[in-house]
Protein backbone atom coordinates (compact mmCIF):
# COMPACT_ATOMS: atom_id res chain seq x y z
CA UNK A 1 0.00 0.00 0.00
CA UNK A 2 2.89 2.73 1.29
CA UNK A 3 5.01 1.83 -2.13
CA UNK A 4 2.01 2.08 -4.63
CA UNK A 5 -0.28 4.83 -3.19
CA UNK A 6 1.84 7.33 -0.86
CA UNK A 7 5.82 6.79 -1.72
CA UNK A 8 4.71 8.57 -5.05
CA UNK A 9 3.34 11.39 -3.62
CA UNK A 10 6.21 12.74 -2.11
CA UNK A 11 6.55 15.34 -4.25
CA UNK A 12 3.81 16.98 -3.17
CA UNK A 13 2.37 18.58 0.00
CA UNK A 14 -0.53 17.55 1.61
CA UNK A 15 -3.13 19.53 2.97
CA UNK A 16 -5.31 16.91 5.08
CA UNK A 17 -5.26 13.46 4.91
CA UNK A 18 -8.89 11.41 5.93
CA UNK A 19 -8.24 7.79 7.18
CA UNK A 20 -11.07 5.52 6.91
CA UNK A 21 -9.20 2.27 8.11
CA UNK A 22 -9.09 -0.05 11.22
CA UNK A 23 -11.65 -3.11 10.40
CA UNK A 24 -8.63 -4.72 9.69
CA UNK A 25 -6.91 -4.55 12.21
CA UNK A 26 -9.51 -6.12 14.72
CA UNK A 27 -9.14 -9.63 13.21
CA UNK A 28 -11.85 -11.47 15.47
CA UNK A 29 -10.45 -14.77 15.22
CA UNK A 30 -7.21 -16.78 15.38
CA UNK A 31 -5.11 -17.09 13.83
CA UNK A 32 -5.07 -13.95 12.63
CA UNK A 33 -3.13 -10.79 14.89
CA UNK A 34 -5.37 -8.10 16.60
CA UNK A 35 -3.60 -5.04 16.63
CA UNK A 36 -6.13 -2.91 18.50
CA UNK A 37 -3.90 -2.48 21.71
CA UNK A 38 -1.03 -1.04 19.62
CA UNK A 39 -3.43 1.03 17.18
CA UNK A 40 -2.80 4.29 18.91
CA UNK A 41 0.63 4.26 18.88
CA UNK A 42 0.39 3.47 15.18
CA UNK A 43 -1.99 5.77 14.48
CA UNK A 44 -0.02 8.42 16.09
CA UNK A 45 3.57 7.25 14.27
CA UNK A 46 1.52 7.21 10.70
CA UNK A 47 0.56 10.62 11.40
CA UNK A 48 3.97 12.00 12.17
CA UNK A 49 6.52 9.88 9.92
CA UNK A 50 3.81 11.22 7.30
CA UNK A 51 4.07 14.98 7.96
CA UNK A 52 7.93 14.27 7.80
CA UNK A 53 7.55 13.11 5.09
CA UNK A 54 5.84 15.27 2.84
CA UNK A 55 7.28 18.08 5.31
CA UNK A 56 3.85 19.17 6.21
CA UNK A 57 2.03 19.67 9.53
CA UNK A 58 -1.57 18.03 7.72
CA UNK A 59 -4.51 17.98 9.34
CA UNK A 60 -5.56 14.35 10.11
CA UNK A 61 -9.08 13.41 10.39
CA UNK A 62 -10.16 9.47 10.89
CA UNK A 63 -13.47 8.03 10.20
CA UNK A 64 -14.47 5.21 13.18
CA UNK A 65 -15.78 1.99 12.85
CA UNK A 66 -19.03 1.54 11.77
CA UNK A 67 -21.25 -1.66 12.90
CA UNK A 68 -19.41 -4.07 11.73
CA UNK A 69 -19.03 -8.10 12.14
CA UNK A 70 -17.25 -8.93 8.92
CA UNK A 71 -14.84 -11.23 10.03
CA UNK A 72 -17.78 -13.44 11.50
CA UNK A 73 -19.28 -13.89 9.08
CA UNK A 74 -17.11 -14.05 6.20
CA UNK A 75 -16.90 -17.18 3.95
CA UNK A 76 -14.35 -19.25 5.44
CA UNK A 77 -14.51 -17.84 9.43
CA UNK A 78 -13.33 -19.35 11.89
CA UNK A 79 -16.97 -21.38 13.89
CA UNK A 80 -15.91 -20.10 16.96
CA UNK A 81 -16.40 -16.78 15.87
CA UNK A 82 -19.16 -15.08 17.35
CA UNK A 83 -20.66 -12.17 18.43
CA UNK A 84 -19.32 -12.24 21.51
CA UNK A 85 -15.64 -11.87 20.20
CA UNK A 86 -16.39 -10.15 17.34
CA UNK A 87 -18.54 -6.66 18.16
CA UNK A 88 -16.03 -5.96 21.83
CA UNK A 89 -13.63 -5.50 19.17
CA UNK A 90 -15.21 -3.22 16.85
CA UNK A 91 -16.13 -0.77 19.59
CA UNK A 92 -12.28 -1.44 21.43
CA UNK A 93 -11.14 -0.34 17.83
CA UNK A 94 -13.30 2.84 17.85
CA UNK A 95 -11.75 4.18 21.51
CA UNK A 96 -8.63 2.80 20.01
CA UNK A 97 -9.01 5.42 17.20
CA UNK A 98 -9.30 8.12 18.99
CA UNK A 99 -6.70 7.71 21.59
CA UNK A 100 -4.51 7.94 18.36
CA UNK A 101 -5.43 11.42 17.62
CA UNK A 102 -6.83 12.43 20.98
CA UNK A 103 -3.84 14.61 22.17
CA UNK A 104 -3.11 15.95 18.39
CA UNK A 105 -4.34 19.24 17.74
CA UNK A 106 -4.71 19.19 14.46
CA UNK A 107 -6.14 15.80 14.42
CA UNK A 108 -9.64 14.40 14.92
CA UNK A 109 -12.24 11.30 14.30
CA UNK A 110 -15.75 11.25 13.33
CA UNK A 111 -18.48 8.66 14.61
CA UNK A 112 -20.28 6.57 11.84
CA UNK A 113 -22.01 3.93 14.12
CA UNK A 114 -25.06 5.48 13.61
CA UNK A 115 -24.94 4.81 10.09
CA UNK A 116 -24.36 1.29 9.77
CA UNK A 117 -25.15 -1.35 6.87
CA UNK A 118 -26.27 -4.37 8.90
CA UNK A 119 -27.44 -6.34 5.57
CA UNK A 120 -24.17 -8.18 4.95
CA UNK A 121 -22.44 -8.68 1.68
CA UNK A 122 -24.32 -8.73 -1.79
CA UNK A 123 -27.40 -6.74 -0.93
CA UNK A 124 -28.79 -3.59 -2.26
CA UNK A 125 -28.41 -1.78 0.95
CA UNK A 126 -24.40 -2.52 1.50
CA UNK A 127 -23.26 -4.69 -1.76
CA UNK A 128 -19.45 -4.57 -0.35
CA UNK A 129 -20.45 -5.48 3.12
CA UNK A 130 -20.94 -3.65 6.32
CA UNK A 131 -17.83 -2.06 7.03
CA UNK A 132 -18.61 0.13 3.33
CA UNK A 133 -21.69 1.91 3.71
CA UNK A 134 -22.38 3.24 -0.05
CA UNK A 135 -24.48 6.19 1.74
CA UNK A 136 -21.56 7.97 2.26
CA UNK A 137 -22.81 11.66 2.23
CA UNK A 138 -22.95 12.11 5.87
CA UNK A 139 -20.19 10.70 6.72
CA UNK A 140 -18.25 13.21 4.15
CA UNK A 141 -20.33 16.09 5.59
CA UNK A 142 -18.81 15.39 9.06
CA UNK A 143 -14.95 14.96 7.75
CA UNK A 144 -15.72 18.16 5.62
CA UNK A 145 -16.83 20.14 8.99
CA UNK A 146 -13.89 18.46 11.10
CA UNK A 147 -11.50 20.05 8.18
CA UNK A 148 -13.06 23.67 7.94
CA UNK A 149 -12.61 23.65 11.44
CA UNK A 150 -8.97 22.20 11.75
CA UNK A 151 -8.14 24.16 8.18
CA UNK A 152 -9.53 27.32 8.68
CA UNK A 153 -10.13 27.86 12.18
CA UNK A 154 -13.64 27.99 12.12
CA UNK A 155 -14.01 27.47 15.96
CA UNK A 156 -17.64 28.12 15.92
CA UNK A 157 -18.97 24.90 13.85
CA UNK A 158 -19.90 22.12 16.47
CA UNK A 159 -18.59 18.88 14.56
CA UNK A 160 -18.89 16.31 17.18
CA UNK A 161 -21.56 14.97 18.64
CA UNK A 162 -22.38 15.06 22.51
CA UNK A 163 -19.59 13.49 24.89
CA UNK A 164 -20.10 11.64 28.05
CA UNK A 165 -19.03 14.13 31.23
CA UNK A 166 -20.08 12.41 34.22
CA UNK A 167 -22.00 9.40 35.30
CA UNK A 168 -23.88 8.33 38.33
CA UNK A 169 -25.22 4.88 39.39
CA UNK A 170 -27.75 4.49 42.50
CA UNK A 171 -29.13 1.23 43.32
CA UNK A 172 -33.02 0.47 43.62
CA UNK A 173 -35.06 -0.31 46.59
CA UNK A 174 -34.96 -4.28 45.66
CA UNK A 175 -30.79 -4.32 46.17
CA UNK A 176 -30.89 -6.41 42.40
CA UNK A 177 -31.21 -3.67 39.97
CA UNK A 178 -29.17 -0.35 39.66
CA UNK A 179 -30.45 2.88 37.51
CA UNK A 180 -27.24 4.46 36.03
CA UNK A 181 -27.34 8.23 34.26
CA UNK A 182 -25.23 9.46 31.97
CA UNK A 183 -24.53 13.13 31.61
CA UNK A 184 -23.57 14.72 28.19
CA UNK A 185 -22.31 17.52 26.71
CA UNK A 186 -21.58 19.18 23.56
CA UNK A 187 -23.47 20.65 20.68
CA UNK A 188 -26.77 22.45 21.44
CA UNK A 189 -29.27 21.28 23.59
CA UNK A 190 -31.88 19.65 24.06
CA UNK A 191 -30.15 16.66 23.20
CA UNK A 192 -32.51 13.45 21.55
CA UNK A 193 -32.58 9.83 20.78
CA UNK A 194 -33.28 8.80 17.75
CA UNK A 195 -32.46 5.15 15.67
CA UNK A 196 -29.89 4.61 13.73
CA UNK A 197 -30.02 3.80 9.61
CA UNK A 198 -31.43 0.60 8.99
CA UNK A 199 -32.32 -0.13 12.92
CA UNK A 200 -34.61 -2.90 13.58
CA UNK A 201 -35.46 -2.16 17.37
CA UNK A 202 -34.63 1.18 17.10
CA UNK A 203 -35.83 3.19 20.26
CA UNK A 204 -38.73 1.34 20.91
CA UNK A 205 -36.88 -2.15 22.08
CA UNK A 206 -34.58 -4.44 22.44
CA UNK A 207 -31.79 -3.71 25.21
CA UNK A 208 -30.28 -0.44 24.19
CA UNK A 209 -27.01 0.54 23.45
CA UNK A 210 -25.32 0.63 26.52
CA UNK A 211 -24.19 -1.63 29.11
CA UNK A 212 -22.43 -1.89 32.59
CA UNK A 213 -20.25 -4.06 34.58
CA UNK A 214 -19.88 -3.95 38.52
CA UNK A 215 -16.47 -5.84 38.67
CA UNK A 216 -14.41 -3.47 37.03
CA UNK A 217 -15.22 -3.91 33.69
CA UNK A 218 -13.81 -7.77 33.42
CA UNK A 219 -17.39 -8.66 32.39
CA UNK A 220 -20.54 -6.57 31.10
CA UNK A 221 -24.23 -7.06 31.19
CA UNK A 222 -26.46 -5.38 29.00
CA UNK A 223 -28.92 -3.13 29.94
CA UNK A 224 -32.60 -4.12 31.73
CA UNK A 225 -34.24 -0.91 30.14
CA UNK A 226 -34.08 1.54 27.34
CA UNK A 227 -32.10 4.62 27.16
CA UNK A 228 -34.45 7.61 28.18
CA UNK A 229 -33.93 10.76 28.14
CA UNK A 230 -33.80 13.25 31.65
CA UNK A 231 -33.85 17.04 31.27
CA UNK A 232 -31.91 18.25 28.60
CA UNK A 233 -28.43 16.85 28.46
CA UNK A 234 -28.55 13.27 30.55
CA UNK A 235 -29.81 9.50 29.62
CA UNK A 236 -30.89 6.83 32.18
CA UNK A 237 -30.96 3.09 32.03
CA UNK A 238 -31.32 0.19 34.39
CA UNK A 239 -29.56 -2.56 34.57
CA UNK A 240 -29.92 -6.08 36.92
CA UNK A 241 -26.66 -5.65 38.82
CA UNK A 242 -26.74 -4.54 42.51
CA UNK A 243 -24.04 -1.67 41.82
CA UNK A 244 -21.59 -0.56 38.88
CA UNK A 245 -18.51 0.40 38.28
CA UNK A 246 -18.05 1.45 34.62
CA UNK A 247 -20.09 1.77 31.87
CA UNK A 248 -19.92 1.69 28.16
CA UNK A 249 -21.67 3.13 25.24
CA UNK A 250 -22.13 1.43 21.37
CA UNK A 251 -20.06 -1.83 22.97
CA UNK A 252 -23.13 -4.35 23.91
CA UNK A 253 -24.17 -5.25 19.86
CA UNK A 254 -23.14 -5.09 16.68
CA UNK A 255 -25.09 -2.51 15.00
CA UNK A 256 -25.77 -0.05 17.67
CA UNK A 257 -29.95 0.84 17.57
CA UNK A 258 -30.40 4.19 19.08
CA UNK A 259 -28.33 6.98 19.11
CA UNK A 260 -27.83 10.10 21.22
CA UNK A 261 -27.83 13.14 18.92
CA UNK A 262 -27.59 16.86 19.60
CA UNK A 263 -29.39 19.33 17.58
CA UNK A 264 -26.73 19.97 15.12
CA UNK A 265 -27.76 16.30 13.97
CA UNK A 266 -24.55 14.50 15.49
CA UNK A 267 -24.32 11.39 17.03
CA UNK A 268 -22.74 11.12 20.70
CA UNK A 269 -19.12 9.88 20.90
CA UNK A 270 -18.68 6.16 21.71
CA UNK A 271 -16.85 5.75 24.91
CA UNK A 272 -16.04 3.55 28.34
CA UNK A 273 -16.09 5.54 31.28
CA UNK A 274 -15.47 4.70 35.50
CA UNK A 275 -18.50 5.91 37.97
CA UNK A 276 -16.37 7.60 40.57
CA UNK A 277 -17.20 6.10 43.58
CA UNK A 278 -18.74 9.54 45.12
CA UNK A 279 -21.36 9.08 42.29
CA UNK A 280 -22.27 5.63 43.36
CA UNK A 281 -25.28 5.75 45.81
CA UNK A 282 -26.35 2.59 47.87
CA UNK A 283 -30.49 2.65 49.17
Amino acid sequence: FYNIYIKPLVPYTLGAVIWDQGERDVHCFAPATNHTEQYPCLEQELIQSWRDLFNSSFSFVAVQLPGYIGDCDAPGANPKASYFNCVPGVFDMRIAQEMGTSSDKKAAVVATYDLSCPFGVKTTECPFGSVHNIRKQVVGERVANELRRLLFAESHLVTEGPRAVSTMASSLEDGTKTKVTVTFSGGTMPFYLKGTQYCEACCKGGVGDLDASSDGGLSWINATSLQTIEGKSSISFTVQLPHVTHVRYTANQGFPQCALYNQEGLPAMPFSMKIPKQNIQFV
